[in-house]
């Protein structure tokens, strides 16, 4: 049997509403009675116990889904990515196959990544730390590999994780420098191009004195070159850049 409409609610009395649904649950638990007084408390903007609402009709009614997909929901309204993302975990965990679930998922992981990331006064979004894009790239990750049909999500999602990649590395890419990689080949390089910016101006150049002093100025470049560029990726020269323009860090 379905929950009855309370009197209240074509009328918009919320708070009467709710009462009338409360006051029904106490002579009869019902998934659908739960389910209507989540969707009244929602509509009231109570939305912890719209949430709590819903998680009782899931109690209820374990095979349906719908319950808790809509107490997630209530929280992404609300920008509470962080309650939301358990929620869709564990409805994908009893339900794998379904795309209405797995795609609520990608979406709040997409959401979880920007949620972590730091916003300037523009709103705009930007990597500030290494911490940041190692959640941005296992959040996407979880997110591709989910099965639903939607090119425009996917799509958002290949952007976030070709912005995490890139946040990742430096300006200079020789060696290329990100997370991974053998870090004594990259000091090798530089030690090498240090080597050859002395030598070969020192050694070509007439009068030798004049050629010295060239191959001094060039060894000073490539070494201004790693302090200042190669070893700073580029989450890190964001967070120093715009740090007078950050209305919210990320983690």
């Amino acid at each position: 049997m379905s929950a009855p409409k309370p009197l209240s609610k074509s009328s918009r009395r919320w708070d009467d509403a709710i009462f009338e649904l409360n006051e029904a649950l106490r002579f009869r638990r019902s998934a659908d009675y739960y389910a209507e007084l989540g969707e009244i408390n929602q509509a009231a903007g109570y939305w912890e116990n719209a949430v709590a609402a819903y998680r009782n009709a899931a109690e209820l009614d374990p095979s349906e889904p719908r319950h808790d997909l809509s107490a997630a929901q209530v929280w992404m309204s609300q920008y509470r990515v962080d309650l939301a993302v358990p929620i869709l975990e564990s409805l994908h965990t009893a339900h794998p196959d379904r795309e209405d679930i797995n795609r609520s998922l990608a979406y709040a992981l997409s959401a979880s990544v920007a949620s972590c990331l730091t916003v300037l006064h523009d709103n705009s979004v930007l990597f500030t730390s290494a911490q940041q894009i190692t959640r941005a790239r296992l959040d996407i990750a979880r997110a591709l590999s989910l099965r639903f049909q939607d090119d425009g999500l996917r799509s958002q999602l290949d952007v976030q994780l070709r912005e995490a990649n890139q946040a990742a590395q430096s300006v200079w890419s020789f060696p290329p420098k990100a997370t991974d990689g053998a870090r004594w080949a990259r000091r090798i390089g530089w030690l090498v191009a240090a080597w050859f910016a002395f030598v070969i101006p020192s050694s070509a150049v007439q009068p030798q004195g004049f050629g010295v002093i060239l191959g001094l100025i060039a060894l000073a470049a490539v070494w201004w070159g790693f302090f200042k560029l190669y070893r700073k990726p580029a989450w890190q020269r964001n967070a120093q850049r715009f740090r007078h323009r950050v209305r919210r860090w990320g983690i």
